[in-house]
């Protein structure tokens, strides 16, 4: 049984920037750090095509919202700290910039798409002054599982190896019950550190907010204006809504303020963790009960996110975090085991299938329909009422739910990443 310091260590990593173009830079970062200061020649990319597709449309920090897992490498490589983990691109330059994008007009960045490898895997080869170093990322964003330099391995595996990690996923065979007791277990240090985390994700969001011009699509601070205009009501749900989508505006457009993820992703951060923080603040509970809610929905999330994959063809923001969410509040609420459950199966029941389409603007629609329907899915629970019936997707228990949309996800959407690749790569080269 995983420890309540062992998952905030593995699940909660600060990061700049969405999680896979930051991975891609991050491998070329470390491949660099072999190299020196011997000048680039040539940096060539292998990923897998979930890694691809979620990095192709979204804002790369400090780039001018510039995108493309290309540029994330070649960022990486010249302006990249490895040292910094999942936030190394803080210190890039106009000048890193400017020089990452002359390595890739002068054709010395090559990018492909490993057809049918799913999952996060990431291959970077950096050739420079008659050397060449290569680092592989697998399982996990930043879980390096090899570097070397002129074949020499100089750096072996940190965690875990494959697909999606399942060869050290320390929720596999867990029941739920007895992962949701970690949030009991929470020592003050333990507060502290999830609720920095809320904190990191609440000015993201603030950011989204108030920023002008609008940070992406702008979702979160449209949703602010008509709440000002009494358009919407001024309530806790559109708050919540309008503060999450805020977050995630901010994040696919480029924005340099980190996030905290969960689970492998800055937006199911923002949505299971702010989303509930927002509701405690709402109902006047304290900070060890608004933790322990939070922490509740940190484990949900991962627990699904174990049974789905990290990187998939369906939207972790909306079937992960959206779950997770759901737990969250119901927890908060005074919902006792079975009514969390019946959340999570009414959540999952109303938004499996969701395709996620790459890390984009619209990610932010996504985030605030998870964290209103979490909202919703909570409160009905909270009357024990919901998914209840074996139907489509439905199954006896949440664990058989989730176990299905696990199915649906790995087996019946094989194909949706290389479709979404070719559709995606058709409507890149119209532009």
């Amino acid at each position: 049984m995983i420890s309540v310091k062992q998952y905030l260590e593995r699940e909660l990593v600060p990061s700049l920037g969405c999680t896979e173009p930051v991975a891609v830079a991050l491998a070329a970062a470390w491949a660099r750090k072999e190299l020196g200061d011997k000048k680039i020649d040539k940096i060539d990319i292998e990923l897998s095509d979930s890694i691809y597709k979620n990095g192709m449309g979204v804002g790369i920090p400090g780039a001018n919202g510039m995108t493309g897992n290309d540029l994330a490498a070649a960022l990486g490589a010249i302006g990249g700290d490895s040292d910094l983990d999942m936030q190394v691109l803080r210190d890039i330059t106009e000048d890193d910039v400017k020089a990452a994008l002359k390595l890739m007009q002068d054709d010395k960045v090559n990018l492909a798409c490993m057809e049918g490898m799913h999952g996060v895997y990431i291959h970077v080869v950096i050739e420079a002054g008659g050397s060449i170093a290569e680092c592989r990322i697998e399982g996990e964003h930043n879980n390096i599982t090899s570097v070397s330099l002129d074949g020499d391995e100089v750096k072996k595996a940190t965690k875990v190896n494959g697909e999606a990690g399942q060869e050290d996923d320390p929720f596999i065979g867990i029941r739920f019950e007895e992962l949701l007791k970690l949030a009991e277990e929470l020592e003050s240090d333990d507060i502290g550190l999830i609720m920095d985390g809320v904190q990191m994700n609440r000015r993201i969001a603030e950011y989204g907010l108030e920023r002008k011009p609008l940070s992406g699509l702008g979702v979160g601070a449209i949703f602010k204006d008509f709440i000002k205009e009494s358009r919407l009501n001024e309530d806790v749900l559109f708050k919540i809504r309008a503060y999450c989508s805020a977050g995630s505006d901010a994040r696919m457009a480029g924005c340099t303020l980190p996030v905290m993820t969960v689970a492998g992703s800055g937006n199911q951060g923002i949505t299971s963790m702010l989303s509930v923080a927002l509701l405690a603040e709402a109902l006047g509970k304290s900070i060890e009960d608004t933790a322990k809610a939070v922490m509740v929905s940190m484990l949900t999330t991962s627990y699904v996110r174990s049974a789905i994959g990290r990187v998939t063809p369906m939207c972790g923001c909306v079937v992960g975090a959206g779950a997770g969410a759901a737990a969250g509040m119901t927890y908060l609420m005074g919902g006792d085991i079975s009514q969390i459950k019946l959340a999570m199966q009414t959540i999952l029941a109303n938004l499996a299938g969701i395709v996620c389409d790459g890390a984009k603007g619209t990610c932010a629609l996504r985030v605030g329909t998870a964290v209103t329907e979490a909202y919703l899915s909570a409160l009905m629970a909270g009357y024990s009422t919901g998914s209840k019936n074996i139907e489509g997707i439905s199954g006896p228990t949440m664990e058989r739910t989730a176990q299905n949309v696990s199915m649906l996800n790995k087996e019946g959407m094989k194909l949706v990443d290389k479709v979404l690749i070719d559709i995606m790569e058709e409507s890149k080269q119209r532009r």
